[in-house]
């Protein structure tokens, strides 16, 4: 796109769900084809009331980059060159005609031959059976490779080398965008040792060695020196990733107007800070946030507004939070923000079920308590919230960084009536 650096600026961005069709057919002869709920018309809106004081909120960006690549860097060729003259115990001040003994010694063949093996003469009438021909048929003969050949052969095997490592700290998820990297890499190597040869050299003494595949030497101390960068390129994986959350965090403000399609169904309210609210018609969970809708609305006095968050996009508020099972980044999307009465403000998830006890739902309570302590400390206004469940028939809240949900509400200090909060 010609933006790709803005791609979460127009993910689900409800403009491009809108497009126009220009023809000389009759509307009726037209029918497009619904491929899935995601390409289904917003034909539905709610704006934000008038006179109702909006509210902003830092909220969270998390980078998708991660390419499984070897990062395109100096680092990458100064341990390329590093561990391999290490493996090939060559010293810096080393004369080329040492370095070419050493290389000879290691096992290496050093000759600027290189042929290909093709059948000449041969006659085949059993196609069914032509493997078995091949070994009876005509006469071997050994031709010189073309440079095009041994070009296209490098190429080659610096991809099927990064796409056969199965050691998981050599292993680079990206062959596509990290064999280049290799070959560039192997390049360098050479041209310090072999300051008068041509690349197409160079070549041949690789594709010569990695074709003997377990008596290579190349292949195990390519191997090496993927595990010695691993680090390296998760780091700089890191910084980068880093740098773009930073430049993509932003401030959380409820917009004019949401727009959704024939799947939701507006719910009756008068609270609300939009002038129309929907839901979903079919989900898990609509049952459990249609009855705090309902729990909410009967507060009049007591809240200002509440706002149904959604669950991704930049029009809603994201907070990070690390899943202790995956060890993965995510967002997590609080259900609703409440604006009291007593101009506090509220930060709530609502749960039922499994849900509640889920180790994920943990991971996102003790997020949510650290960014409630951070805007506490930012502006000094008066925030509040935490998981909220409804058990016999009463709402409450736990706004503990140690949260647990393994056990009933009742006799458990962490878990408080939500009604004490408009008392």
């Amino acid at each position: 796109m010609p933006e790709p650096h803005l791609k979460e600026d127009y993910k689900n961005n409800p403009n491009l769900r809108t497009g126009y069709l220009y023809t000389n057919y009759k509307r009726q002869e037209i029918k497009i084809p619904n491929e899935s709920s995601q390409n289904e018309p917003l034909t539905k809106s709610a704006k934000i009331k008038k006179g109702i004081g909006n509210i902003e909120l830092p909220s969270d960006y998390l980078s998708r980059l991660d390419y499984g690549d070897i990062r395109v860097s100096a680092e990458f060729q100064e341990v390329f060159k590093r561990e391999f003259n290490k493996y090939f115990a060559i010293e810096n001040n080393d004369e080329p005609t040492k370095i070419k003994t050493k290389l000879t010694e290691k096992g290496l063949e050093l000759d600027e031959t290189f042929t290909n093996e093709i059948i000449v003469n041969a006659r085949f009438e059993d196609y069914d059976n032509i493997a078995f021909e091949f070994t009876k048929s005509g006469n071997n003969l050994s031709l010189e490779a073309s440079t095009n050949d041994i070009e296209k052969t490098f190429n080659y095997l610096c991809w099927q080398l990064l796409k056969e490592q199965e050691d998981e700290q050599a292993k680079y998820s990206n062959v596509a965008r990290s064999w280049s990297v290799l070959k560039q890499a192997i390049r360098v190597w050479f041209k310090s040792i072999f300051h008068e040869k041509s690349h197409i050299y160079y070549y041949k003494i690789f594709i010569k060695d990695v074709l003997k595949y377990s008596e290579s030497k190349f292949r195990p101390a390519i191997t090496q020196v993927l595990r010695e960068y691993k680090p390296i390129s998760n780091k700089l994986l890191e910084n980068k990733k880093q740098k773009e959350e930073e430049k993509g965090s932003h401030n959380f403000i409820i917009q004019d107007e949401y727009r959704y399609s024939e799947d939701y169904e507006e719910i009756p309210q008068n609270l609300c800070i939009l002038n129309k609210f929907y839901l979903p018609k079919i989900y898990r969970g609509r049952k459990n946030e249609a009855e705090f809708v309902e729990y909410l609305e009967k507060k009049p006095g007591k809240i200002s507004w509440w706002f149904k968050n959604g669950d991704h996009g930049k029009n809603y508020l994201g907070i990070k939070y690390t899943n202790s099972e995956t060890q993965k980044e995510s967002l997590f999307y609080p259900d609703w923000i409440i604006q009291f009465s007593d101009g506090w403000i509220g930060i709530f998830d609502t749960k039922a079920g499994w849900t509640a006890t889920a180790s994920e739902t943990t991971n996102k309570a003790k997020t949510l308590q650290e960014k409630i302590q951070k805007l506490r400390e930012k502006d000094g206004k008066v925030y509040i919230g935490g998981i909220v469940v409804k058990e016999n028939n009463i709402w409450y809240y736990n706004d503990s960084p140690n949260y647990s949900k393994k056990q009933s509400v009742n006799n458990n200090e962490d878990w408080k009536p939500f009604e004490d909060l408009f008392s």
